[in-house]
């Protein structure tokens, strides 16, 4: 997480990949360097939307991206197992 999830990584957000990779989600925190332009008042209610998502997803995987060239900051995608369509498709 440390080498590619820039912002996104807090020890919130860590703690929750820890736990839900223990029930063998998995996680994936990308952060391309956008975040660092975001205001902190955003970039903390971006943090506890991802802290709330890790949190839920009880099997499958999780994929956080904070790319540019967007017109969102972050993109979450949530995949329970064997689920073709994601359970979470967020963009913001």
């Amino acid at each position: 997480d440390e080498v590619m999830g820039g912002a996104l990584v807090t020890r919130a957000i860590s703690r929750a990949a820890r736990l839900a990779r223990l029930r063998g989600v998995e996680v994936y925190l990308m952060d391309d360097g956008v975040l660092a332009q975001v205001d902190p008042a955003e970039l903390e209610e971006i943090h506890l939307k991802v802290v709330d998502v890790v949190t839920n997803q009880l099997s499958g995987k999780v994929t956080v991206r904070a790319t540019s060239g967007n017109r969102w900051h972050v993109s979450i995608t949530a995949y329970e197992r064997g689920a073709r369509v994601p359970n979470i498709d967020w963009k913001f």
